[in-house]
């Protein structure tokens, strides 16, 4: 299993750098092509100059996979900041819902609500004087 892995990298690396020298190549004779004077130079400068233009479009490449490899990384963490965040959003709701239940259903606030509806439900068929809370 590890040496189909390393085999299968191994292979991915080798295609990277073919593509990575391909495009060296292509910006080598495009940059002969656009230069106004092409200086006519001796065929070790010009495999030199080809070298340095293909190791820097590998380097490009492998650079570019680099940036996406951190870009999807730091994605990642990103959605797993948002998912802790509204966990704990949701347990603070939670947690606030209970402590309003727990204050409502209080002793004496329970019977008052309790007690007002049991008077108002047994009443003596006419209106009861209504008592002032702040009397």
């Amino acid at each position: 299993m590890t040496l189909l892995k390393e085999e299968e990298k191994r292979k991915h690396v080798h295609d990277l750098v073919e593509q990575g020298q391909k495009q060296g190549t292509r910006d080598y004779q495009v940059s002969r092509t656009t230069t106004t004077n092409p200086t006519l130079l001796s065929k070790e400068e010009e495999e030199k100059q080809l070298q340095s233009f293909q190791e820097k479009a590998i380097m490009k490449v492998f650079a570019t996979i680099e940036q996406k490899r951190r870009d999807v990384e730091r994605r990642k963490r990103a959605q797993e900041k948002r998912e802790r965040d509204q966990e704990e959003e949701e347990k603070t709701k939670v947690k606030k819902e209970m402590e309003f239940h727990k204050r409502w259903r209080e002793g004496d606030r329970v019977d008052l609500r309790v007690g007002s509806w049991r008077d108002f439900q047994g009443g003596d068929g006419g209106k009861k004087k209504k008592k002032s809370r702040w009397s």
